[in-house]
């Protein structure tokens, strides 16, 4: 039954933001259930950070936000993924990847690790080129 409850919170989050409607709208984490490092002795989890207000459905986004953890199972697919923060983090990176960073700085090993998770997932590399050079 605690499964059910994850997974149904977790659509619930998911359509939630896909129609605009999010508290902050500025980072999507996992719950510390479905995050592989917070399962695996309670680390601090994964946060993919977004700008705020992003809209899954628009490129509003002007430039990329540089990422400063790796990517968690929540993020990888499989039973460990979590598809409300696989979505907004695909969608953002399918909008957005080949604009520069806000700061004006090269991709760091981080973000080229989350735009080879992209690259992993949707087997479209175009998409990301831009982080990747």
């Amino acid at each position: 039954m605690p499964r059910l409850t994850l997974w149904s919170g977790a659509l619930a989050v998911a359509a939630l933001s896909l129609a605009g409607c999010t508290s902050h709208g500025s980072t999507t984490s996992a719950p510390a259930s479905a995050s592989g490092a917070a399962a695996s002795g309670g680390a601090a989890a994964a946060v993919f950070h977004l700008p705020e207000n992003f809209q899954p459905n628009s490129a509003a986004a002007s430039c990329l936000l540089h990422q400063d953890a790796n990517p968690t199972t929540a993020y990888m697919g499989g039973e460990s993924a979590t598809p409300a923060l696989q979505l907004p983090f695909m969608a953002y990176l399918r909008a957005n990847g080949n604009k520069p960073f806000c700061d004006g700085k090269a991709a760091t090993d981080i973000d080229k690790k989350w735009a080879a998770l992209y690259v992993t997932l949707t087997t479209n590399a175009a998409d990301v080129a831009g982080i990747n050079k």
